[in-house]
C-alpha cells in the first residue's frame, strides 16, 4: 500500500531542495577539481625544472672547484713572485754591481800591466 502523505507537496518540495543542495555541492566539487587540476599541472611544470636546476648546480660546483684550483695556483705564483721581489736586488744595484765588476777587472788589468812594466824596466827587457 502506498502512503498518501509520502508524496504530498511538502515532501516533494523537500526532496527538490535536497536535490538542489546536492547539485550545488557536486558543481562546487567539479569546479574545485578543475582548479586543483590546474594547480597540479603548474606544480608539475615547476618540478620539471628541478633536474635542470640540479644539473646547473653540479656544473656551477665544478666551475667553482676549477676556479678555486686556479686561485690556489695563482696564490702560489704570487707568493713566489713576492719572495723573488723581496730577495732580488733593485735594478740600480744590479747596474752598479756590473759597473763595479768592470772597474775591478780594469784595475786588475792595469795592475798587471803596471807590474809587467815595472818588471820590464827592472830586468831591462
Amino acid at each position: 500500500m502506498e502512503h498518501p502523505e509520502r508524496w504530498n507537496d511538502g515532501v516533494i518540495l523537500e526532496v527538490k531542495q535536497e536535490l538542489g543542495e546536492t547539485k550545488g555541492r557536486v558543481i562546487a566539487i567539479e569546479t574545485s577539481m578543475r582548479e586543483t587540476c590546474k594547480d597540479v599541472k603548474e606544480i608539475l611544470k615547476s618540478t620539471a625544472f628541478i633536474p635542470d636546476m640540479q644539473r646547473m648546480i653540479v656544473q656551477h660546483d665544478k666551475r667553482i672547484g676549477e676556479l678555486e684550483q686556479k686561485s690556489v695556483l695563482h696564490d702560489m705564483a704570487a707568493t713566489k713572485l713576492e719572495e723573488h721581489l723581496r730577495e732580488d736586488e733593485s735594478p740600480d744595484r744590479y747596474v752598479d754591481r756590473n759597473i763595479a765588476a768592470w772597474v775591478k777587472s780594469g784595475l786588475w788589468a792595469a795592475a798587471a800591466g803596471g807590474i809587467a812594466w815595472i818588471v820590464a824596466k827592472v830586468t831591462g827587457e
